[in-house]
Order: structure tokens, then C-alpha cells, then sequence
């Protein structure tokens, strides 16, 4: 703007917004009031990196209770927000952004196949914490690319190293998760476990669509296994919260985990974090 003065910069960093925008499906719900679908979109947006990255939130959700000497947070990559960032991405009509996301997770996965808690742009971990949902969210996201038709099968194969890595981890270390995705309590939370077993299905058709069909078997049935498992492990009946409410059951926040498997999800103690 020095060199070229402000109403020129001005202009053309509005018209590349609106290019943009322009390139999106036309979802809007025209009447009085905000428009509101392009108001999601351009805070989606603002959240990009040009490297395939977009960090959670540009807010500071703790106000003053979060001092200067720590800035990570939300201004970090969450492999998860990341993932439901893409996801709006692609409903909106941009399959190449979603794309270089899954891109930029590739090349930030650990060598074990999991992704880390947040990280900086660069894909250092800044958190040490393993949450399960967030290893298995990005083989959801190159299934949507598939079934929309944005990842034809040569550019599958290109990412199958990723998708091999990222549903091995799931299948050696779930269903429990070290951390849940709110509290950050161990043990068998129903929405990482409906993330998992649906990122095994999904991983199994990308297995079978590159022709191995004994892995692609394997995750079906672990996944099978799983989901006959998420009421013993989660779902509580009887209890003096239900018959307050009127319910006969629900599913718990989080259960404990026992190697053992004799744990029941109405014992246990879930201290609240966040």
C-alpha cells in the first residue's frame, strides 16, 4: 500500500475475496439480514494458512485468564478442527482447499501414523496429548474427497501410505482414547468411538478400492466388533439422573477404561476441565 497507495491494495485484496467467493456454490438463503453462509465461509476462510493449514480459532476463549506467555491454545492446528474446517470447505463448493488440507495432514502425521493433539504451522506438536478422534477424523476426510469424487483412484494411491499409518494406530491403540475431546479424560467416549469406527469403514472401502482386500476385511471387522461393544461400554440404565429426567438410559460422557474389561460406565469420576 506505500508503494501503490491504499485504494489500490484495497481493491485488490477485495477482489480476491470476491473471486473467491464467487467460486463457491451458490448455498445463500437471500432475505433481510446477514448472509450468513458468506459470513461462515469468510471466517473459515481467515483461518487459512497458505500451506493447507487453519488454525482453531483466532480468538482467546480464556480472556485475561490466559496470560502472554502462553499463546497456543486455539491458535493452533487441531488436526479435528482442521478436518471439520475441510468438511465446510467442500459442502461450500471448494474441493481444492479441502484438498490441500488433506494434503498439509499428510505431511504432518507422526511416523506411527497418529496426529498430534494441535501444532504450530510447521506441524510441531505443541500439546503432548494423544486424542484418538483427532487420528482418525483424517481418514474421514480423504473418504469425503473420494465419494465426492475429488480423489480419483491414482491420487488415492498417493495417499494410501497416510490412510495405511492412521488406521493401523486406530486399530493397535483404540478404542480407548488417552485423552477426550473436550475434558480430556482417558476411557470410551461414544463420540471418539462413532469417529473411529466410522474412520475404519471408511479407511476399509480405500483399502479395497487400491485392491487389498485381507486389510480392508480386517478393519470391517474390528469396526463390527466395536460397535457391538458401545452400549456395555457407554451406556448406563437406572441410574437417579434418569429417573429425573425420565429416561430409561443414556450415554455417558466418557467411561472408564479397564483392561480387564470389567468396568462398568456407571463407576467412575469425570472431573470438569474445561
Amino acid at each position: 500500500s506505500l508503494k501503490r497507495g491504499f485504494a489500490s491494495a484495497a481493491e485488490s485484496y477485495v477482489e480476491k475475496w470476491r473471486e473467491w467467493q464467487a467460486g463457491l456454490l451458490p448455498l445463500d438463503r437471500h432475505g433481510a439480514g446477514i448472509n450468513t453462509y458468506r459470513l461462515s465461509t469468510a471466517v473459515l476462510a481467515t483461518h487459512r494458512s497458505s500451506t493447507g493449514a487453519a488454525v482453531a480459532s483466532l480468538s482467546i476463549p480464556w480472556g485475561f485468564s490466559k496470560g502472554d506467555d502462553d499463546i497456543g491454545g486455539y491458535h493452533l492446528v487441531w488436526p479435528r478442527d482442521l478436518v471439520e474446517t475441510a468438511g465446510g470447505f467442500l459442502a461450500a463448493g471448494d474441493p481444492a482447499q479441502t484438498l490441500e488440507i488433506l494434503t498439509y495432514l499428510r505431511s504432518i502425521q507422526q511416523p506411527d501414523g497418529h496426529w498430534p493433539q494441535n501444532a504450530w504451522l510447521d506441524g510441531s506438536a505443541y500439546w503432548p496429548g494423544i486424542q484418538m478422534d483427532e487420528c482418525a477424523f483424517p481418514l474421514l476426510l480423504a473418504d469425503a474427497l473420494r465419494r465426492a469424487g475429488h480423489l480419483a483412484d491414482a491420487a488415492l494411491r498417493s495417499f494410501m501410505p497416510m490412510i495405511e499409518r492412521a488406521a493401523s494406530y486406530v486399530v493397535r491403540n483404540g478404542p480407548v482414547t488417552g485423552e477426550d475431546r473436550w475434558e480430556e479424560d482417558a476411557g470410551y467416549s461414544p463420540f471418539t468411538l462413532a469417529v473411529e469406527i466410522a474412520a475404519l469403514l471408511a479407511a476399509a472401502d480405500m483399502f479395497e478400492t487400491c485392491g487389498k482386500a485381507e486389510p480392508a476385511n480386517y478393519l470391517r471387522e474390528t469396526a463390527d466388533v466395536w460397535n457391538d461393544q458401545i452400549e456395555r461400554w457407554t451406556y448406563v440404565t437406572g441410574t437417579p439422573l434418569g429417573k429425573e429426567v425420565g429416561v430409561e438410559g443414556y450415554y455417558v460422557r466418557i467411561a472408564p477404561s479397564d483392561t480387564a474389561g470389567a468396568a462398568s460406565p456407571r463407576d467412575g469420576y469425570v472431573p470438569i476441565k474445561n
